[in-house]
């Protein structure tokens, strides 16, 4: 429930992350965030995020890690005693370009880190009514919103294939299996500036939010997410999902973080 002061809303946000390292790689490179609304205080009524680290680059695993505990210190370490004056978009941008500086310095200071960089896709809810959800990102992990039986992707892929797509060279059901697929334009910790996306989404009662790595999209069709995301809460979601993508093969490592605004139940004594 959330209380601005003056109104009461009907809302109820439930959450839940979970990665799996997959069939076939040696090392989970994914990490995610998930901040409970009781754990953020401050001016966020809840915090969550993935993060991937960039194939083929060094200590991808340190990477992705080091993202989600900047986002957490940069949230929770702070946010109990302030709340944010900078408007959502300004913030979440500023968040994301602290973890991107992060992730540089500690590559200055240790050669062997040199270059490890990660996807991040982080999403934030304000503490205010109407309740709108922020979602960042900075590379390919994509997010999604089921709502009144539609899926609809909410990101573009920071990648050669996503620009070919939003070009109209490649068609989007052929971008899964492209070639180039996996080559991504900008990262955090990356060597070049980056430009984080930040979008506001209005929250509706009985949305669900997905973020994910592509180690679940590459395996999974946006039907069977679909499905799954319809039909469970968000912790049965998590672990069918990246079940899912094994039984697929799963070839990648795989990260969920499924968000659900569901109806306040009545207080007891409340007419049903």
């Amino acid at each position: 429930m959330v209380d601005d002061g003056s109104t009461v809303t009907p809302y109820v946000v439930e959450m839940a992350g979970l990665t799996d390292g997959g069939r076939v790689r040696p090392l989970n490179e994914d990490s995610f965030v998930v901040i409970q609304p009781a754990a953020v205080g401050g001016g966020y009524l809840a915090v969550a995020g993935v993060f991937d680290g960039v194939g083929g680059r060094a200590h991808g695993a340190r990477a992705s890690s080091a993202a989600a505990e900047s986002l957490t210190h940069m949230v929770v370490g702070s946010s109990a005693s302030r709340v944010p004056r900078r408007a959502p978009k300004v913030e979440l941008e500023g968040l994301m370009r602290r973890c991107h500086e992060r992730l540089r310095r500690e590559g200055r200071r240790d050669p062997a880190l040199r270059g490890m960089a990660t996807t991040a896709t982080v999403a934030l809810v304000p503490n205010a009514f109407p309740l709108t959800l922020w979602i960042g990102h900075v590379g390919d992990s994509p997010a999604f919103r089921l709502r009144s039986g539609r899926l609809h992707k909410l990101t573009k892929d920071d990648s050669v294939v996503g620009d070919l797509v939003e070009e109209g060279l490649v068609a989007p059901e052929d971008a899964v299996g492209h070639p180039q697929r996996h080559l991504i334009t900008q990262a955090l910790g990356s060597d070049r500036g980056i430009t984080p996306h930040a979008a506001a989404h209005p929250v509706e009662l009985g949305d669900r939010y997905l973020l994910c790595t592509d180690g679940l999209t590459a395996m999974v069709s946006e039907d069977v997410i679909w499905a799954i995301l319809e039909a469970e809460s968000p912790t049965r979601a998590c672990k069918h999902l990246i079940r899912a993508a094994n039984d697929a093969g799963g070839i990648d490592n795989i990260t969920v973080v499924v968000i659900w605004f569901r109806p306040q139940p009545p207080l007891r004594g409340d007419a049903c």
